[in-house]
């Protein structure tokens, strides 16, 4: 018998070997790409671990460097340097390792907030000017810390990017900046109707945690549901269930606890330095 003939010789097993393992690479590929786009399609639920945590905050700080200029008038003001304060308090009290969070307050008169991936967290100087406690304020603050430690705002990018940004993660090549160099358009998607119920009840739970009152959280929106008429559109910050009054009715509906933390005194809602360089007067 020739050696080419013969059954499982050198020269034929070879071939067939790397034949098979390259059919095999080629399953586990078209394997590994549906899955990925199932994960992406289906709400970016089984994509989002695939994305390292470092890379929210990378997005982040991409997003809100596009949206925040070096000069902005709120930097250094008594609102930033009370958000400076509370945010932490907040911060302490959620479970396993937080991200390393960092505060803005942007000239807006709207009252509005919102966190962008990695802990970067933007609250609108509006926000202040329709709050009349300061654990009003904390609660938008408490709510905002869940959407960015559960990964919402990432969530919603995968969701929005489709598959190009995980297979960028599996395979190499993806350039993060490609998809945070605007960072109003991801404010512009907006989160789901679970999430949002989701940052509120954990929310609330890290109020109770830090000893804030929360009551506070039921009267920031009833402040917010008595805004929308005044200005003839509802208030981003809950425009996906813009129901004020049911959301206030479910946050009266948690657990009562007796505040053990006096929260520092509201400051002005104006973007200005303040003459003293002295922590809020608590």
């Amino acid at each position: 018998m020739s050696r080419e003939a013969r059954a499982g010789g050198f020269g034929s097993s070879g071939s067939l070997g790397v034949a098979a393992s390259l059919s095999i690479i080629a399953v586990g590929l078209i394997i590994l790409v549906g899955a990925i786009w199932f994960g992406v399609t289906s709400g970016a639920t089984y994509a989002l671990p695939l994305v390292p945590k470092h890379w929210d905050s990378q997005l982040g700080e991409y997003a809100m460097k596009s949206m925040v200029s070096d000069e902005n008038p709120c930097a250094g003001s008594d609102m930033e340097r009370w958000l400076k304060e509370v945010g932490p308090l907040l911060v302490e009290q959620v479970e396993g390792e937080p991200f390393e969070y960092q505060w803005f307050v942007i000239d807006d008169e709207t009252p509005n907030a919102f966190a962008l991936p990695g802990g970067w967290v933007g609250v609108h100087r509006g926000l202040f000017a329709i709050a009349k406690r300061p654990e009003e304020v904390a609660s938008v603050v408490a709510h905002e810390i869940i959407h960015a430690e559960n990964r919402h705002g990432t969530a919603r990018i995968l969701g929005s990017v489709g598959t190009s940004l995980v297979m960028g993660l599996v395979f190499g090549g993806t350039d993060l900046a490609m998809f945070a160099d605007q960072g109003m358009q991801l404010l512009m998607l907006k989160h789901s109707r679970s999430q949002e119920e989701e940052a509120d009840a954990q929310g609330l739970m890290l109020m109770e945690r830090a000893g804030i009152d929360p009551e506070g959280m039921a009267t920031m929106f009833e402040a917010l549901g008595a805004a929308a008429p005044k200005s003839g559109t509802l208030p981003a910050w809950f425009s996906t269930h813009p129901d004020s009054q049911a959301r206030a009715a479910e946050a009266r509906a948690g657990r009562r606890i007796r505040p053990t933390t006096e929260l520092p005194k509201l400051p002005t809602a104006e973007c200005k330095e303040s003459l003293t360089q002295e922590a809020p007067e608590r």
